[in-house]
């Protein structure tokens, strides 16, 4: 008699710490056997189907596993993905010997989580009285020569090679990691319970812990791993020895970049340059506006084009790396390399020992005869001032300059005392 059940499941898929879009798997799986009631020495013949979104179901790793009444494993037996057809088909047979009682066995075919179950009678066959000499007792069938002793546990035949009565082994499974970041201290995970988690990166760094009886386990880093590196890790049962395949964790990047350094920027200049981390966002705010932003070469090196900004005003630069870490902001300060207009002079004639004027507010004011100073002040908030001098002679020719607070030197504003 064949039963088929179809059993539907729909995963939630999480990528790290990172949530993505749900995409829900569908999985289909469902078997059969050709009878329900057997006898001992006779074949169950499995023949079942598993699919993946209406595709062969590779990746699923089916599974069938044969228990008593008492829920004591008989065998298991797992499907390789090139035993899987193209229409999603699988087959197998189990070999039924003598080690078997009478009872009620379940069977549980298993992929991607979603499971099938079938149960089938299993009957002892009395053997009839040996007709040879010696020992009167009942003897085992015959196996096909060697030892006539008692027979095999029965075993699951894969597919194409009958013959293989090698006990399988119940399969581990891979462990799970928590997100795994380079500035994490401690590994986190979970497997299964008496199993050693094994982790390397097959180059220097290598690292074992075992589970709790929870199935947690945890590993103390002494220092943080570096972004980018990838650990291999799988899970071994501390019993058997058998481990499980390898899955890869790779440490996410969430470290900052250091401050950008930046070289000094002026009032004159158009470009903004420096260091930061290699190929990271260089992004350039005024007043909390981003005001430009350009990408770090290979070298980390990086040019910013902008505007000519005023002498005095405060840009904050940042450096975003390509996990999206942000730095903290450089402070630039737009320096004043712009030289003042020249001062202005009122007439100066042979008896002026007051001259007044106009220039850049603040900016020092200085006269000279002969690249000789002989007299100084200093611009009001208004940009006027008041020097006094002695009086000149006819003809002399006096040079007015002023010198902003950066120390730009104005050009000279030339005035010649008359009488």
């Amino acid at each position: 008699m064949k039963k088929n059940i179809v059993v539907f499941m729909t995963s939630l898929i999480l990528c790290l710490s990172i949530v993505i879009p749900a995409y829900a798997v569908n999985i289909v799986v469902s078997f059969s056997t050709d009878k329900s009631d057997y006898k001992t020495g006779e074949k169950i013949l499995i023949t079942g189907k598993v699919m993946k979104d209406e595709e062969p179901g590779l990746g699923t790793k089916p599974v069938l596993s044969m228990v008593d009444s008492d829920s004591n494993l008989i065998q298991i037996y797992q499907w390789k993905d090139g035993e899987i057809q193209t229409d999603g088909s699988i087959h197998t047979s189990i070999a039924l010997n003598e080690s078997l009682t009478d009872g009620t066995y379940k069977l549980k075919l298993t992929a991607g989580g979603v499971s099938d179950t079938h149960e089938v009678k299993i009957t002892k066959t009395t053997q009839p009285p040996s007709t040879g000499g010696g020992d009167s007792g009942t003897t085992p069938p015959s196996t096909g020569g060697g030892d006539s002793g008692t027979a095999p546990p029965p075993v699951v035949t894969p597919p194409g090679n009958p013959g293989d009565t090698t006990d399988p082994v119940l399969p581990v499974p891979v462990p799970e990691f928590s997100p795994i970041t380079s500035e994490s201290l401690v590994i986190k995970g979970t497997a299964s319970k008496n199993t050693k988690i094994e982790m390397t990166d097959k180059k220097q760094l290598q690292f074992e812990t075992n589970t709790q009886d929870n199935g947690e386990f945890t590993y103390q880093l002494s220092q943080k791993l570096e972004a980018g590196t990838v650990l291999y890790a799988k899970a071994r049962d501390l019993k058997s020895g058998q481990a499980s395949d390898e899955v890869t964790i790779t440490v996410l990047d969430k470290t900052a970049p250091s401050v950008p350094t930046v070289k000094k920027f002026s009032d004159k200049d158009k470009v903004v340059s420096g260091k930061t981390e290699a190929r990271a966002t260089i992004i350039i705010y005024k007043q909390s506006k981003k005001i430009a932003t350009n990408k770090a070469d290979s070298k980390g090196s990086f040019t910013v084009k902008l505007a000519k900004q005023k002498a005095g005003t405060t840009l904050i630069v940042k450096s975003v790396d390509e996990a999206g870490n942000s730095s903290k902001g450089a402070k630039v300060i737009v320096l004043d390399k712009t030289a003042p207009n020249k001062p202005t002079a009122k007439k100066v004639t042979a008896k002026t020992t007051k001259i007044t004027g106009k220039a850049e507010a603040g900016s020092k004011v200085y006269v000279k005869v002969k690249n000789k100073i002989i007299a100084k002040t200093t611009a009001t908030k208004k940009g006027t001032y008041t020097l006094k001098i002695k009086k000149q002679k006819p003809k002399t020719v006096l040079s007015f300059y002023a010198k902003d607070k950066a120390g730009n030197v104005s050009k000279a504003k030339v005035v010649k005392v008359v009488k």
